[in-house]
């Protein structure tokens, strides 16, 4: 009898989980528009019609982008499970499409450290308000999660499906079918984390430069997984001003992060001792900075997100944080 209702239980699941893919938007609906603002500047940061093709001032044709919106929550067991999927889909197709991720998380700290702990680095949507409460699952008819739907470059549904590895075929037999095109207004960033040594020595090696030259050391913690790691490095290299005061003053250095247990146990050991020397900067996201004496003493932890400023780094914050750590600011 217990087998019989365990049974019945799990074919509840099982067809209740099916049973949503069905009650989501129809296949050419015009997908409903929301947008993404920076939480401290409130600039927009991506706008959902704004990838659909459409003419420019010159009257020529933009040609839009694919987009997959995959909802979840950190709090959901189903959604962790996908995850790496989604991963998946965002590894193989990011130069081809756009991956959104839309949380229904309450908690802005855990969802970050959620994402930031499994190298999840894509664009992230979340109204930090209960499931049922959001504007956006009652427009998406969200009655289940994970749930991801595909945008096309019209803005109308293209498919829905409450299961990753489906949105993987159907992105698969896209492409084959020669649909995804290379995304425009994404360009190749250099990868500057050096995933083979070891991130403690790298620190040693970079203060006992900083000792000998006058200078302190600047860890940028993040890795080749983070596109907002590579932007600021790709920053640094071709902005002439910060890249003097960075030259002149710090010995920096990309420190990679990684403590997936898919590296294995050591990997993930030593990233935890990383985090430990360095005073937990993982608590604010990637790419995070962190500023040491020449005696590895820990002077301050940057959030990266002051820096930002609509798809990139501003200037003028980018300037003002180095130069109030520099050894001159700081010893006078």
């Amino acid at each position: 009898m217990k087998k019989l209702l365990f049974f019945l239980l799990l074919m509840t699941a099982v067809v209740g989980r099916a049973q949503t893919s069905l009650d989501l938007l129809p296949v050419g609906t015009e997908a409903p528009d929301f947008t993404i603002t920076d939480s401290k500047t409130g600039k927009k940061i991506f706008q959902l019609s704004d990838k659909k093709t459409q003419m420019d001032k010159d009257g020529k044709t933009v040609p839009g982008v694919w987009t997959v919106l995959d909802f979840w929550a950190s709090w959901c067991p189903d959604c962790r499970r996908d995850m790496p999927m989604v991963k998946a889909i965002y590894d193989k197709y990011n130069t081809k499409i756009q991956v959104v991720g839309v949380s229904f998380d309450t908690d802005e700290a855990k969802m970050k450290k959620y994402l930031g702990d499994n190298q999840y680095s894509w664009l992230q949507y979340c109204e930090f308000k209960k499931w049922k409460e959001t504007k956006i699952s009652k427009d998406y008819y969200i009655s289940w999660i994970p749930t991801s739907y595909l945008i096309n470059p019209e803005g109308k549904v293209a498919f829905s499906t409450v299961k990753a590895e489906e949105m993987m075929k159907k992105l698969d037999s896209l492409d084959q079918a020669g649909a995804l095109k290379p995304a425009q207004m994404q360009t190749a960033l250099k990868k500057v984390y050096n995933e083979s040594i070891d991130p403690m020595a790298q620190i040693d090696e970079a203060l006992a430069k900083a000792k000998k030259n006058g200078k302190f050391v600047i860890c940028q913690v993040g890795g080749n997984w983070c596109p907002w790691c590579l932007k600021f490095a790709d920053f640094v290299e071709k902005n002439a001003a910060v890249n003097k005061i960075v030259n002149d003053h710090f010995e920096y250095i990309h420190v990679n992060y990684n403590r997936r247990k898919s590296a294995g146990d050591a990997a993930v050991k030593k990233a935890e001792q990383l985090m430990k020397r360095l005073n937990n900067p993982q608590r604010f996201g990637f790419p995070v900075f962190v500023v040491l004496d020449e005696t590895g003493k820990v002077l301050h932890i940057q959030d990266s997100s002051f820096l930002e400023e609509g798809k990139g780094y501003n200037e003028e914050k980018v300037l003002r944080f180095l130069k109030s750590w520099t050894p001159q600011a700081i010893k006078g």
